[in-house]
Parts: structure tokens; C-alpha cells; sequence
């Protein structure tokens, strides 16, 4: 596919993997949906690495990057599937946006990157306009409310942790494809962990929404889109690429108005432009110093 393609293919799943989740909710505990979700997506990962030949084997130490990997992902993907449970999948989106500020933090604390007069403008902004958008709704809410914006903003955190983990050490010297497919396996198992120690159990839903959506989420959410990800990166670089984590909320936000019913106010439309202002003024500085380095 050509760079519009694979820009168009990433941010369109990506952006509607959020309102997918929801058809995943109420019958089979999120921790079996999430389980069956990466035991599809691993199936289909150890296909592509065994027909592109890309080694698979690892050392003891570094598959035990690959389980904190994995650890760090079920608590993402878990507290997303939370949250969704709570609030809008528009909301639990752009939560989800905060991850470029807890990135912005973490690895200045644990890689010793600086925070720069610009990183620290674009995180004020973006961290700004999540405050305006969680806002209005906040007002005569119930607890729930909050449980929900706690579990998403988790969410945010846990995955931030997996890309300080993946950037320190976890994919050092092996392929992507390979590094994706180990730390799915492992996100397969402690997901399926996780089902008996939260008093859950297996089960299954055999409605067309459920089986669609687990479909959707797994082959497309979890593969094709990051398949596609990966070639645009290969295509136009990550500072580029990356423009995609502006746009997937947007989208999501647009679908949760449409079929969520979720409300807007004026706050709610500053909040929006404010965290697009931010994740612009971080990305521009990332290519700055792309373009400085090369």
C-alpha cells in the first residue's frame, strides 16, 4: 500500500478499536475477552514471523523483557476494557492520548531525556484540555465516574511503562515482529491469570456482535493496523507516523457522538483543540530533532 494507505488504514482501526471494545462487554468477564483477544492476535503473529523467516528464539533474559512487556500490556489492555464499562469509549480514547505526557515523564526519569521548554508547553496543553473534556461530565456524576476515568488514565500509564520498557531494553537486537509476538503470548497468559484471581471464569458469547468484534479487535486492532503502522514508520519515519495518535482520538471521539450519544459543550471543544495543540507541539519537536540528528 502506498503512505496515504497505510496513514488511512492505522488510523481509521485504530480509532474504532475503542467503540469495538464495548461489544466486548457485559457477558464474559473483559480479563477472557482480552485473553481470547491476544491468544487470535499470537496465533496469527507466529504465522507472519514463520512465513517472513524472522527468528523467533530469545534468551532467558530477554524473555523476561518480553513477560514485563507482556505484564505492563495486560495492564493497559485490562484497564482500557475497565473503563469502557464505566464511560463513554470516546473518553477512555482520548485518555488514552495522555500517554505521550507519561511518556514525556518517565523516560526523563528513567532514560534521562530532557524536558524541554517545548515538551513541557505541549504537555501542559494537551494535560489541560483532557481536564476540560473529563470536565462536564464530571459535574452531579456518580463514583463510577471517576473509577472509570482512574481505570483509563491507568490505562495511559501502563502502556507508557511497556514503551519506556521496549525503548530501554525489551526489543534490543531482535526483529519487531518478533518482540510484538512474544509479548502477546505473554499478555495471553496473564490475561487468562487474571480471569480466576479477579473471581471470574471462562466463558464465551456466541452473538454475531461479540464474535465480530473479537475478530475485528484481534486481526485488525491488534495486527493489520500495527502491521500497517510499521510500514508507514518504514515509509515516512516515526516522527511522521506518529501523527496518528492525533488523529485515532479525534476519530474515536466522533464515533462515541454518533453511537454513544455522548454530549458536547464549549468546554468539551477547547478541551479537544487544546490536547491536539499539545500532541502537535511534542511531534514537532521529535522531527526537529529527527531532522537535527540525521
Amino acid at each position: 500500500m502506498n503512505v496515504a494507505a497505510l496513514f488511512i488504514t492505522s488510523s481509521l482501526v485504530w480509532g474504532t478499536t475503542w467503540i469495538a471494545i464495548t461489544f466486548q462487554l457485559g457477558n464474559v468477564a473483559p480479563e477472557a475477552s482480552v485473553s481470547y483477544r491476544f491468544a487470535i492476535a499470537t496465533a496469527i503473529m507466529f504465522l507472519i514471523t514463520r512465513l517472513k523467516k524472522i527468528p523467533l528464539r530469545l534468551d532467558w533474559r530477554q524473555q523476561l523483557w518480553m513477560a514485563a512487556l507482556g505484564l505492563f500490556y495486560t495492564g493497559n489492555y485490562l484497564s482500557v476494557y475497565r473503563a469502557e464499562i464505566e464511560i463513554s469509549s470516546g473518553l477512555v480514547a482520548v485518555a488514552g492520548s495522555c500517554i505521550m505526557f507519561f511518556n514525556i515523564l518517565l523516560a526523563q526519569f528513567f532514560l534521562k531525556h530532557q524536558i524541554t521548554r517545548r515538551l513541557a508547553i505541549g504537555a501542559l496543553l494537551g494535560f489541560t484540555g483532557v481536564c476540560l473534556l473529563f470536565l462536564p461530565e464530571a459535574s452531579g456524576v456518580a463514583n463510577r465516574y471517576w473509577i472509570g476515568v482512574t481505570f483509563a488514565l491507568f490505562a495511559a500509564f501502563a502502556a507508557s511503562c511497556a514503551n519506556i520498557i521496549a525503548a530501554y531494553k525489551g526489543s534490543q537486537g531482535q526483529h519487531i515482529f518478533a518482540t510484538n509476538t512474544w509479548w502477546m503470548l505473554w499478555c495471553t497468559a496473564f490475561t487468562a491469570i487474571a480471569v480466576p484471581l479477579t473471581g471470574n471464569h471462562f466463558s464465551f458469547e456466541y452473538s454475531t456482535e461479540y464474535i465480530s468484534s473479537l475478530i475485528y479487535l484481534a486481526v485488525f486492532g491488534s495486527v493489520v493496523a500495527f502491521s500497517s503502522y510499521l510500514s508507514l514508520m518504514d515509509k515516512v519515519g516515526p516522527g511522521k507516523a506518529s501523527y496518528i495518535a492525533v488523529i485515532t482520538p479525534v476519530i474515536a471521539l466522533i464515533i462515541s457522538t454518533l453511537f454513544e450519544g455522548m454530549s458536547w459543550s464549549t468546554t468539551g471543544y477547547i478541551g479537544v483543540a487544546l490536547i491536539i495543540l499539545g500532541q502537535l507541539i511534542i511531534f514537532k519537536r521529535s522531527k526537529d530533532k529527527a531532522q537535527a540528528t540525521s
